[in-house]
């Protein structure tokens, strides 16, 4: 895993996944759909898992290989998503485990330590989920500006997803990666093509069944992380 920390339940889900075969887009799809419960309500208002969302989004987080290639950026991006996910669900295990959803999570995690412990903690559960849920939003805009791009260069569309989810809560080191990291982005083309597909429409339809099932689970959460005060504006 070139170093990549994955604990033992991330480990054995990711084990049979190949970011070459193009069933690895559907194979994510399908794990943010299991992300997701409805309640039996006529709205049939949709419930985040938080476990099952942690899963997918470390799934999500093998598009910057696709995206920078195999190499130090690449790798450090994965890792901060693979170990965030880890290390907030090692803490769910341990305090939380009958919080089924995201907001049960942060119900419970409110009550056991505070906002206050929570927010000045950069090693409390909260804060690692909080930035997966960051990753996973520049994921799902670069994404989607992926889909809608006309032009090759992929650059702007890199650096305006950035700017919409990560780069408020970063400080200089951490834009420069970023800044670097955009520099190793293929053209569009050859970015839908490395995903394994045969040409580029069927890349972009895949792309786009993924991106009607990842958006919705990634704004309730963003929804809930705002309405229970966690989405802090501490930065790294």
């Amino acid at each position: 895993m070139n170093g990549v920390k994955v604990c033992n339940g991330l480990k054995e889900f990711r084990q049979n996944v190949n970011l070459k075969s193009y069933s690895n887009l559907e194979y994510i799809a399908t794990a943010f759909r299991n992300s997701m419960a409805y309640t039996e309500t006529v709205e049939k208002i949709p419930v985040p898992l938080f476990e099952q969302f942690c899963k997918a989004a470390v799934l999500y987080s093998d598009f910057y290989h696709s995206a920078l290639g195999d190499n130090f950026v690449c790798n450090m991006l994965r890792n901060d998503i693979i170990s965030n996910s880890c290390d907030a669900i090692e803490v769910w295990k341990r305090e939380s485990p009958d919080a089924k959803s995201v907001e049960e999570f942060l119900r419970s995690q409110i009550k056991i330590h505070t906002l206050d412990k929570i927010r000045s903690n950069s090693n409390s559960a909260v804060i690692k989920f909080l930035w997966t849920v960051r990753a996973a939003n520049f994921i799902q805009h670069f994404i989607e500006n992926l889909i809608s791009a006309s032009a090759e260069d992929l650059h702007f569309s890199a650096r305006d997803a950035y700017n919409k989810s990560l780069r408020p809560y970063h400080g200089f080191i951490k834009i420069g990666i970023a800044m670097m990291a955009f520099k190793l982005i293929p053209s569009r083309t050859d970015l839908i093509l490395s995903l394994g597909y045969p040409d580029t429409n069927s890349g972009l339809e895949a792309l786009r069944e993924l991106s009607s099932v990842s958006k919705p689970c990634i704004e309730q959460i963003n929804v809930l992380l705002e309405k229970y005060g966690c989405n802090f504006q501490n930065k790294v």
